[in-house]
């Protein structure tokens, strides 16, 4: 199966809104339609109480997360689709590398495998009713079946 392929099966599944499957490098090997992974500029807070604007890669964010257990070097946080997530809980054990995100109405599955991290986004607004456990099970399994074969 395509890369690509491996994200429409997912998003058919209806429990997510997209999904994204990332190389470590940063290339992006396949992406939902409904997710614009794009640089662009935000403005976060400063500690004495201003904001500062900042660059974020999208993708280039979303592979140091998976590559570094969640944390990141820069300000910014992880964004998906222009939207600012952040960081419940990373889980890493001999089965599995995977952070789980939260943003307003939503959230995302960030899983690392050898070669690749694969993302999934939910939400649950108007109309969307889908849930966190869901796009869990569907992106951790992904990257169980990838990792079996050694990607």
């Amino acid at each position: 199966m395509s890369w690509q392929g491996h994200v429409d099966k997912l998003v058919a599944t209806k429990q997510i809104i997209g999904a994204i499957i990332l190389g470590h490098e940063g290339k992006i090997y396949a992406c939902s339609p409904s997710l614009k992974i794009v640089p662009h500029e935000v403005s976060i807070s400063t500690e004495d109480g201003g904001s500062q604007k900042v660059q974020v890669d999208e993708a280039k964010v979303l592979v140091e997360a998976g590559l570094n257990g969640g944390e990141l070097k820069g300000p910014g946080g992880v964004w998906i689709n222009n939207k600012k997530y952040h960081l419940i809980d990373w889980r890493k054990d001999d089965k599995s590398n995977v952070g789980y995100y939260k943003c307003v109405n939503g959230g995302a599955t960030i899983a690392k495998t050898n070669k690749c991290v694969i993302v999934g986004v939910w939400m649950t607004d108007e109309s969307n009713k889908q849930s966190g456990g869901n796009c869990n099970k569907l992106i951790e399994k992904l990257a169980e079946d990838f990792i079996k074969v050694k990607y």
